[in-house]
């Protein structure tokens, strides 16, 4: 018997074919229908696996792309303190009124 297809099981459902699979276990089962059932957990859980992965390599490049942000951030606002020193030096003060540099 083929294993149907899968391709998002919420939890609820993957508990309710865990606890099936348990009572099977116990008693006289269709040898079909129990290799069914774990063909559809191992589905299920690859799918899971796979999700967390791809999830998991998302986060860490969102991470790393924000560091690299911050960086570029940081030696931009060195840059422009230290362009507004060398016009404050030169008395060009009043050339950019409205900069702000925090």
């Amino acid at each position: 018997m083929k294993v149907p297809e899968v391709t998002a099981c919420t939890t609820s459902e993957l508990e309710y074919i865990k606890a099936k699979y348990r009572y099977l276990n116990h008693g006289e089962c269709n040898v079909s229908l129990r290799a069914t059932l774990e063909g559809l957990v191992k589905h299920t859980t690859d799918i899971s696996v796979e999700k967390l992965k791809r999830a998991d390599k998302t986060l860490l490049s969102v991470q790393e792309s924000m560091r690299a942000t911050n960086a570029n951030l940081t030696l931009a606002r060195a840059r422009l303190k230290q362009i507004h020193a060398e016009l404050e030096k030169a008395n060009c003060g009043s050339a950019l009124p409205t900069v702000k540099i925090k």
